[in-house]
């Protein structure tokens, strides 16, 4: 069968492709004991028929377990799991995965990689360090601990280094990202001296096995089988013992593992599928949160074959998956409370309780180790402090302009114009605050429509509205549109095309700010010149920043990269590059920018005239109010905050303004623009807390 030439195929994927195709002699054993391939078919029709733009192309290799089952029982040697991986890749670097569904798997993810979990404590000298992963930590925090200072004592000078392999993205086919995150680890240990990693998890094995290079791995149980364990040899029984995929392979754990259990008294009775035929307890590939037919299946085919009533398994993940079908306990509970285990009254910690094992057991490390042991990735510390004062300066600064503007102004009557203000405009503000913002999610979805990336409108005024409370309460209005890409790019998996529509409305609305402001500043009856200037300047800066969008340029330093920075860069000019063929879209855009500047300055007007001020000529109020918009956009301040308010101060002092009023004015219609986000904030917590809420009733392993 001749396999599919696709062009948008990485080479790599297409030789797996073709080995598959070349090789497979459909002899069907792959097939016997895996329900995914006897329903999609064998191998070799797979890589045959394998259509990556069509719906099953994109569903298909996420409902293989990447157990590797397969290739343990291929008479080729062929590993068909590496294919279902590729395909995964290339899913992911064509964009065509939507990883909201794996939302909950993700979040524990970041939270393993975050500073708030992670620790590396490694002492002078130290070569070799125990990593014992998310899902023990989580779940058996005090025996993880236990079994740490039983490791050390064989090896006086080991460390630890609590952290996430990130195999969650590694299976998504999120190479890039995984590529980043562990080559962080692995860099960090090396720069250390570590040689040697000890995993309790098999999946780190796995990973740590596959990717590690110079790093060596062993299981932690390879090194307590050699200890005296004398305390366990007083048990009776015989239990099964389930052999978890990351360890396929691995004979030397699997003699461990058998070897720890005999010690104790216990007989081993293998089923008919262990070691390297082990079945798959039905997580692996994360196959669960697409679809369950074909995972849930492997759980029942395990018990079917279990003739004891005690399973010991080695892997939490295993463990906590396969507990509602079959007896499962981790080796852990084994070595720890064997009577216990024995009598079923293990208690193991779920979640959301194991975070806060997570927690308590990085602090009770820290605790008992010296400080200058403990240490951090480098991802973590780099440029992390520098970020902060840079924020808390910022904040500084806001904080002095404001200071200095009120200690100038009267503030007895800023109170008066305040406690004044005419209840029955504030409808005409939040109309006209909501005119806005509508006007915004409108010119938006026409570049968004341009790209044939249909949101409706409704969605997107809710994401804008979203992203105005970000810009209201972050330390940067860039946070805002990081949102909108973020929503938009989630509704329809195409980052890069979210990414590009917002940076070149970004660069349209520029354009249109400096426009109205010098129009404004032509027909003004008492224009400051010295604003003139910084219009111009933006509108120079507007123009240049939106041919070179649609130009997509690339960076000559980006083009000699690889990895995932150049692959996203290219993506996102790529995307933006095809706008320059929608000029009716961009041309729209640009007379709805306009719009939207024209409401922001009735805004304006609205709050003046709400406080029984005389209200300037409307050629005015948008002179005034574009050019405090783009005083606004100096980095200088939180959001603007200080800024703004001198600008107003400065822009309505030749009509009559005094400082207080001013300084009213704009006041009044941040505290209004910022009253009407809180809706935006309180639909982004509630939609967190429904795409959490899985996450707070059941463990997540790994």
């Amino acid at each position: 069968m001749n396999v599919i030439k696709e062009k948008n195929f990485s080479e790599s994927f297409q030789s797996v492709l073709e080995e598959i195709s070349e090789k497979c002699n459909k002899c069907g054993l792959c097939s016997k004991d895996c329900e995914f391939l006897k329903f999609y078919g064998l191998p070799k029709d797979i890589a045959g028929s394998f259509d990556i733009n069509s719906k099953k192309g994109c569903l298909m290799p996420f409902e293989c377990s990447l157990c590797n089952l397969c290739s343990a029982v291929c008479p080729q040697g062929l590993n068909p799991k590496n294919m279902f991986l590729g395909m995964r890749r290339e899913l992911n670097r064509l964009e065509k995965i939507n990883y909201n569904v794996y939302s909950r798997i993700l979040n524990y993810e970041k939270r393993g990689i975050s500073k708030k979990y992670s620790c590396y404590l490694i002492p002078e000298n130290c070569n070799t360090v125990f990593f014992p992963g998310c899902a023990l930590s989580g779940t058996r925090s005090g025996k993880t601990y236990d079994l740490y200072e039983r490791l050390k004592k064989g090896i006086p000078n080991l460390g630890i280094v609590l952290d996430c392999c990130t195999k969650p993205s590694h299976d998504l086919g999120r190479s890039g990202f995984f590529n980043e995150k562990f080559g962080e680890l692995k860099s960090c240990l090396v720069q250390r001296g570590i040689v040697e990693v000890i995993v309790a998890c098999p999946n780190c094995y796995k990973i740590f096995s596959e990717y590690g290079d110079t790093i060596k791995v062993k299981t932690a149980y390879e090194v307590i089988e050699k200890n005296n364990l004398s305390e366990l040899n007083n048990l009776t029984g015989s239990v099964n013992v389930h052999d978890p995929c990351g360890v396929r392979f691995n004979n030397k754990a699997y003699n461990a593992v058998r070897n720890i259990i005999r010690k104790s008294g216990l007989t081993v009775v293998e089923t008919v599928h262990c070691k390297e035929k082990s079945f798959c307890c039905g997580e692996g590939g994360s196959v669960n949160y697409v679809d369950n037919r074909f995972g849930g299946k492997w759980a029942r085919k395990i018990k079917e074959e279990i003739t004891e009533s005690k399973v010991i398994t080695y892997c939490a993940g295993c463990e906590n998956f396969l507990k509602p079908h079959v007896p499962a306990v981790h080796l852990i509970d084994l070595i720890s409370e064997p009577e216990n285990l024995l009598a079923g009254k293990v208690k193991v910690t779920r979640s959301p309780f194991t975070y806060l094992n997570r927690l308590k057991l990085k602090r009770r490390l820290i605790k008992n180790s010296v400080p200058s042991e403990i240490s951090e990735r480098n991802n973590i510390r780099s440029g992390h402090k520098n970020s902060k004062i840079f924020t808390w300066l910022r904040v500084l600064i806001s904080l002095v302009l404001l200071a200095v503007l009120v200690s100038a102004a009267d503030p007895v009557k800023i109170k008066q114009s305040v406690s004044g203000f005419n209840g029955s405009c504030l409808p005409l503000v939040f109309g006209l605050i909501a005119l806005s913002v509508f006007i915004s999610a409108l010119k938006w979805k026409v570049l968004l429509d341009a790209q044939n990336n249909r949101i409706g409108l409704i969605r997107l005024f809710r994401i804008y509205v979203i992203s105005l409370f970000f810009n209201n309460f972050l330390p940067s209005s860039i946070g805002g549109d990081g949102v909108r890409i973020y929503l938009a790019g989630k509704h329809y998996n195409r980052t890069s095309s979210a990414a590009a529509s917002v940076v070149v409305e970004r660069a349209i609305a520029t354009i249109s700010l400096s426009l109205l402001g010098l129009a404004g500043f032509l027909f003004s009856v008492k224009p400051l010149v010295i604003a003139v200037w910084p219009l111009t300047i933006v509108l120079i800066a507007g123009i240049a920043l939106t041919l070179t969008l649609l130009t997509g340029w690339t960076p000559g330093f980006i083009k000699k990269r690889k990895g995932r920075l150049r692959d996203s860069w290219v993506a996102f000019s790529t995307a933006a590059g095809e706008l320059k063929n929608e000029q009716s879209a961009l041309l729209v855009n640009l007379v709805l920018s306009l719009a939207f500047q024209i409401s922001v300055a009735m805004v304006a007007a609205a709050v003046i005239r709400g406080l029984g001020l005389p209200v300037p000529g409307m050629a005015d109020m948008f002179f005034i109010t574009s050019a405090s918009s783009v005083f606004a956009m100096i980095p200088a301040g939180i959001n603007g905050y200080g800024l703004r308010e001198c600008a107003y101060v400065i822009l309505l002092q030749p009509y009559g303004f005094s400082s207080s009023h001013a300084l009213t004015i704009s006041v009044l219609f941040a505290l209004f623009v910022s009253i009407f986000s809180l809706a935006g904030g309180l639909d982004w917590a509630i939609s967190k807390q429904r795409d959490n809420k899985s996450l707070e009733n059941s463990e997540v392993t790994i």
